[in-house]
């Protein structure tokens, strides 16, 4: 039979849950029943019944008393005695009371009097106290073995996950009617929320952490350097959150697909190892879902055409399919074959990078985690609203995606004055009818009238006659309307560019996963003492089919 010794009872109790006052053979019934159980060996029972172990756990005990006295004293000196034999149990908060004549306390008496206060522990000037140590509880937990322990919050904890489910407002930011107004924001079926404390605090911290991993920490200012802080949130994110992208990804698309998952140990090895690039293009969801949330939510076309994740790629290879026909036959007369001639063509897109920069000064350096977090999620994503919707119409299609007027086999409709103009009613019918309406219906009928600002005001100009000003179409300009559809604004297109489509077959692809970086290169920078902060991202698209747009480029200039 082994020796019960001090160093095995410590043991059990750390490890095992054993009572801290269990008799001997409490303590060897347990260690029997861990030998039988093989949850200890035999040669951990014989180390821990070593007398020179029992030497040790008596010097660590006696070590343990005099920290537990020392703490004692300093408690009763401010009037806090908690009973003997438990720590806050019993006890009626009047046993540490004193009647002596009260001292001044010293300052650094003072600020321990604030600290205390603080946790919720109330004193008098002379150091009294009416409460007893239970008023710790709050910033206690209870070990395995029901020992009150302090705990230290986590950094994550310090902020409010609370979200909020987002709808669609009523208008997007040029002031035209949102055509989803009112509905659930959702991207790629996902519920869309307001980003949360903790959404912008992780967002802050991923940003910071994806400049120290991509520049040299002589050229990071200050504010914009790590903290510890910063390091417990972006160690909480990997190990805890979802991330999206390509982890380790290379120049030919190579990498390891993350897609809206929690990292494995593997993955969070080979994310932690790349002390170069950051991952490159891969990104915490509640990051990306937040720089998307303000394209989704405002744009006038990117909610509404067709959008496809990719995780690697920088081309995607597809086809498009035509229609066969049929005629009418008679028995006895031949059918004529279908011709499937081009039946099946190409429908490959390119994968284009955009970045947005956004220049920083000491105000941003300084701003707390969630201030920068929310800075970064409004300035970004408005840059990338600005830009998606851009291409969408009018991309030219070698350096980025192709937009819809420069589409192959666009629909070309003449408008009736030229561009001496003016528009007239027959020029939006032309448009409108200039997709038929198996194309108008499809997909979800996302059926469009697009111009700029002074083409939409023509048309909403146009009177009923040359001797009366009312308006053909109305006096509710501000709903941005026209033929009982949505007119939505392109700032890049010319005057006289007005067009229609079902932006259904609008296909865009988007590769997962953010890079971000920092430049301070460059005469511009340098000589104003600036930084670029760059968030790059990557689209592709164009039309799928030709037929389901039309355009005039010969109307009003």
């Amino acid at each position: 039979m082994f020796k019960v010794t001090a160093a095995l009872k410590a043991y059990l109790t750390q490890h095992h849950q054993l009572k801290a006052n269990a008799s001997d053979e409490e303590v060897k019934a347990l260690a029997t029943q861990l030998l039988l159980t093989k949850k200890l060996d035999v040669d951990k029972i014989n180390e821990l019944c070593k007398d020179g172990n029992d030497a040790v756990a008596n010097m660590a005990q006696a070590s343990a008393d005099a920290a537990t006295n020392a703490v004692k004293a300093v408690l009763e000196a401010y009037g806090i005695k908690p009973k003997e034999g438990g720590t806050g149990t019993g006890g009626t908060g009047t046993e540490g009371k004193t009647t002596e004549t009260a001292v001044k306390l010293t300052p650094e008496e003072e600020a321990v009097k604030s600290v205390l206060a603080k946790l919720g522990v109330s004193m008098g000037d002379d150091g009294a106290k009416s409460a007893t140590p239970t008023d710790f509880a709050g910033v206690m937990h209870k070990s395995a073995n029901g020992a009150s322990n302090v705990r230290v919050k986590n950094a994550y904890e310090s902020y409010s996950n609370t979200k909020t489910a987002l709808v669609f407002p009523n208008a997007t930011k040029s002031g035209a009617k949102h055509f989803k107004a009112g509905q659930p924001a959702t991207f790629h079926g996902e519920q869309l929320y307001s980003p949360s404390d903790l959404t912008k605090a992780v967002t802050a911290a991923y940003f910071k952490w994806s400049l120290a991993s991509s520049s040299r920490p002589s050229d990071i200012p200050r504010g914009l350097r790590m903290t510890d802080h910063d390091k417990d949130l972006v160690n909480y994110a990997i190990h805890e959150m979802k991330w999206t992208g390509l982890l380790n990804a290379t120049e030919d698309g190579g990498g390891i697909k993350v897609a809206r998952r929690k990292l494995t140990e593997f993955e969070i090895k080979a994310l932690l190892d790349d002390a170069t690039s950051g991952g490159v293009e891969i990104a915490p969801i509640e990051f990306d879902d937040a720089l998307v949330t303000t394209p989704v939510l405002y744009g006038e076309f990117f909610p509404m055409v067709e959008v496809y994740d990719v995780a690697r790629g920088r081309r995607m290879k597809g086809g498009a399919v035509a229609n066969p026909t049929f005629g009418s036959t008679q028995e006895g007369t031949a059918i004529t074959a279908f011709d499937t001639t081009s039946f099946v063509s190409a429908f490959d897109t390119t994968i284009y990078a955009a970045s947005a920069g956004m220049e920083i000064g000491l105000d941003f350096e300084e701003d707390s985690p969630t201030n920068v977090g929310s800075i970064i999620i409004d300035k970004f994503g408005e840059k990338a609203m600005e830009w998606l919707d851009r291409v969408i119409v009018a991309g030219n299609g070698t350096t980025e995606p192709q937009g819809i007027t420069l589409a192959s086999g666009i629909t070309t409709i003449n408008s009736d004055n030229g561009v001496s103009g003016p528009p007239t009613v027959s020029d939006y019918e032309g448009l409108m009818f200039g997709v038929t309406k198996a194309f108008r219906t499809n997909k979800g009928s996302r059926n469009v009238f697009f111009g700029n600002e002074t083409s939409y005001r023509r048309a909403r100009a146009i009177p009923v006659g040359p001797a009366d000003e009312r308006r053909v179409f109305g006096l509710t300009h501000g709903d941005y309307m026209l033929l009982d559809q949505p007119y939505k604004i392109q700032g890049s297109l010319t005057n006289s560019q007005i067009g229609y489509a079902n932006l259904g077959y609008y296909r865009m692809y988007r590769r997962l996963g953010f890079n971000v970086r920092m430049e301070t290169a460059g005469n511009y920078l340098a000589t104003r003492n600036l930084r670029l902060i760059v968030v790059r991202m990557r689209y592709g698209g164009r039309m799928e089919l030709g037929g389901a747009a039309a355009l005039s480029s010969d109307s009003q200039q």
